[in-house]
């Protein structure tokens, strides 16, 4: 699929326009309406005047909650030169060492949803309704919510096919970050294993001490094999403390910060993960 995609220049000034090294890409979802030039403009609008440099270089339009509109539906704005950067993760104590390395994209989504008791429908936070086609229901609760805006099959392909045209041009290993653990949260510590064995088992699938290191086959049951049994099953979309210490490859806003819900684990954008 060609990419519909169209330059949307933020105010000179609104990023950072300084040449990194890019290594690692977030995708993250607005908490908004389906219209990604809307996103640029709220971005470029400080209220108070100030430069805060906050925005991501890419973001891709929805269909409209409201009329069902679809002539933004995967359509791409690029907001800045990808090679450059801007404030999107904002993640403390770091002075804005992983947005420097990382390229991050924005699906024009609202995010989580609460059904109402009195009429059932759907509604975001803001209490705007969503039609039913457009909510996915998660097999198991997610930050708290089972009800999510769903994104659309059009986002969903043209977030596959922007991902592949940037890791040509940057050194990102898409097979780094979500996607190991996509395949190890399914993952079981079998039973009735010595702490030798279990060391084993857990060297052998990835799990890690609390320093990413693997572990000494030494048999002792200490913190460090402790913090790499608490690793198995985690939800890969949940907090991952190595991506918040630049842990280069695929994540989203979630894994580095706990008190975001962007993205959430839909099936549909699962399978594009899986099939990068």
């Amino acid at each position: 699929m060609a990419l519909m995609l169209t330059d949307l220049p933020l105010t000179p000034g609104e990023w950072i326009d300084e040449v990194t090294p890019k290594d690692t890409l977030y995708i993250h979802h607005t908490a908004g309406g389906h219209d990604p030039a809307g996103v640029v403009s709220w971005w470029d609008r400080d209220g108070d005047g100030a430069r805060r440099r906050v925005g991501t270089a890419y973001v891709i339009g929805s269909r409209s909650t409201r009329n069902g509109d679809a002539s933004m539906d995967g359509r791409v704005i690029r907001c800045f030169p990808e090679e450059h950067w801007a404030y999107h993760l904002g993640v403390r104590g770091t002075r804005g060492a992983l947005d420097r390395r990382s390229i991050g994209i924005e699906l024009c989504n609202y995010g989580w949803l609460t059904r109402s008791r009195q009429d059932g429908r759907f509604y975001t936070y803001a209490r705007h309704p969503v039609p039913d086609d457009q909510v996915v229901e998660l097999p198991t609760p997610f930050r708290g919510h089972r009800f999510w805006h769903r994104y659309t099959d059009a986002q969903l392909e043209a977030l596959r096919s922007l991902v592949l045209e940037i890791a040509e041009r940057h050194p990102i290993d898409l097979k780094q970050g979500l996607m190991p653990r996509l395949d190890r949260e399914r993952l079981k510590l079998p039973g009735h294993l010595s702490v030798r064995r279990q060391q084993e088992w857990l060297n052998r699938h990835g799990f890690t001490d609390k320093d990413g290191k693997t572990l000494l086959l030494d048999g002792i049951d200490g913190a460090k094999t402790e913090s790499a049994r608490r690793k198995v099953g985690r939800p890969a979309f949940e907090f991952q403390a190595e991506a918040r210490e630049g842990e280069p490859g695929v994540w989203t806003h979630t894994n580095v910060r706990k008190d975001k819900s962007d993205c959430s684990p839909q099936t549909g954008l699962l399978e594009l993960l899986r099939g990068l």
